[in-house]
C-alpha cells in the first residue's frame, strides 16, 4: 500500500518563514520611509531654490536700469544673532507695470470718472525698494488693521515698486510734491503703485533736509507699528491689497553690502580686488545714503565715517546675501544665497 507523501510545512518552517517576512515588511517599510523623506527633502529643496532664483532674477532685473543720477539709499539692521534685515531703496529705469489697476478722474473735476474704467498703470522708471515687511491682518472692510506680525518673525521679503508717471488723471496720489513733508505718508507709499512725480521732482525733494528726513522715516524706518513704518505692510489673506509688495516667504536673513575699490578714497587705500561695506564689526543700525540728504555732494552715514569719496561716488557692486527656509521646516537652518550685481561705473 502506497502512502501520500506528506507536503504540510513543519511548524520550525513555517516560523522561519514568518521570520524571513517580518525582515522583509521592516527592510520594506524602512526603504519606503527613507524614500517618502528623501522625495520631501527634494521638494523642499526646490520650494528653496525656486524662490531663490525669483529673488535674484528681480534683483538683477531692477539693478539692470539702476539710475546713478538719482538717490540712492541702504539701511542696515542686525539682530543679536547676526542676522541682518537691511533695506534699499533706488531709482532705475526698465518696463514697468502695476499689478493692480487704479481709479482716474479724467474729468479733473476731483471726482472718480464712474465711466471710466480702472486701469494698469505703466512707466519706464520706478522708485523701487527691497527689505522685510511687517505682516498685518485687517479686518472685512480690508482697511482696518485687528493684528500684526513683528517684521522679523514675518519672513516676508517685500519689493515695493513706485513707477513715476505724469498723467494727472489718477485719482489718488501718493504725496503731494507742493506740500511733500506732510503728505509723504506710510499707507499712501504702500497702497499705491505709482508716483505722480518726475525724476527731477524728486532731486528737488532731497535738496532739502526735511523731505530726506520724511523720505527716511516714510520708506524705511525701522518700527513695527503697522501705521507708521517705513517697511511694507503686508495682508497676505488679503492678496487683493498688497499682493504687489510681497517678493517672497519664509526669508529670515537679507543682507545688503557695497563694494569699493581702493582708488575710490583720498587718500587712496591700498589692496587688491574690492571691499565690501560694511563689514561684521560695523555699527548697526546706521545707513548710507548716496546723492542724498539735503543735498550733500558725498556719500552720507549715520556714523562719523563719511569722509574720503569724491562727489557723486557709486558704489563698484551691491552684494545681497539672504536666507531662504522651506514651509514645511524639513532645513530648520535654512539655505543661504548670495548675489552680486555690478555697478557700471
Amino acid at each position: 500500500m502506497n502512502r501520500k507523501p506528506n507536503n504540510a510545512f513543519t511548524i520550525v518552517e513555517m516560523l522561519v518563514a514568518m521570520a524571513l517576512a517580518v525582515i522583509v515588511m521592516g527592510l520594506a517599510s524602512v526603504i519606503f520611509a527613507r524614500a517618502v523623506t528623501a522625495y520631501r527633502k527634494a521638494e523642499a529643496a526646490m520650494e528653496i531654490t525656486r524662490r531663490a532664483d525669483a529673488i535674484c532674477q528681480q534683483l538683477t532685473t531692477d539693478f539692470r536700469g539702476l539710475r546713478k543720477d538719482a538717490p540712492l539709499a541702504v539701511w542696515f539692521e542686525r539682530d543679536g544673532f547676526g542676522r541682518h534685515y537691511d533695506q534699499i531703496l533706488f531709482f532705475a529705469n526698465g518696463n514697468f507695470q502695476t499689478i493692480k489697476q487704479y481709479l482716474y478722474d479724467t474729468n479733473g473735476n476731483g471726482a472718480i470718472d464712474v465711466n471710466a474704467k480702472e486701469r494698469t498703470v505703466s512707466g519706464n522708471l520706478s522708485r523701487i525698494y527691497y527689505g522685510h515687511g511687517v505682516e498685518i491682518q485687517t479686518d472685512n472692510t480690508g482697511v482696518n488693521i485687528v493684528a500684526s506680525v513683528n517684521y522679523p518673525q514675518s519672513g516676508l521679503l517685500s519689493r515695493r515698486a513706485h513707477l513715476l508717471t505724469s498723467d494727472t488723471t489718477l485719482f489718488y496720489k501718493t504725496f503731494d510734491m507742493a506740500n511733500f513733508n506732510a503728505t509723504f505718508l506710510p499707507l499712501n507709499n504702500n497702497l499705491l503703485e505709482y508716483d505722480m512725480a518726475s525724476l527731477s521732482d524728486w532731486k528737488t525733494v532731497v535738496s532739502d533736509q526735511t523731505n530726506c528726513n520724511r523720505i527716511i522715516q516714510t520708506s524705511l524706518k525701522n518700527n513695527n507699528d503697522p501705521a507708521t513704518t517705513g517697511r511694507s505692510t503686508i495682508d497676505i489673506k488679503n492678496y487683493r491689497k498688497t499682493l504687489h509688495l510681497l517678493l517672497s516667504e519664509q526669508v529670515r536673513h537679507f543682507q545688503v553690502q557695497w563694494a569699493y575699490q581702493g582708488i575710490d578714497r583720498n587718500p587712496a587705500e591700498v589692496f587688491d580686488g574690492v571691499k565690501w561695506w560694511p563689514d561684521e564689526a560695523a555699527v548697526f543700525e546706521q545707513g548710507i545714503y548716496f546723492n542724498m540728504p539735503g543735498g550733500t555732494t558725498e556719500p552720507k552715514w549715520d556714523t562719523a565715517d563719511n569722509k574720503g569719496f569724491a562727489a557723486g561716488f557709486m558704489p563698484t557692486a551691491l552684494k545681497f546675501t539672504f536666507t531662504l527656509y522651506d514651509s514645511k521646516g524639513l532645513f530648520p537652518e535654512g539655505r543661504t544665497f548670495t548675489h552680486i550685481v555690478m555697478i557700471d561705473n
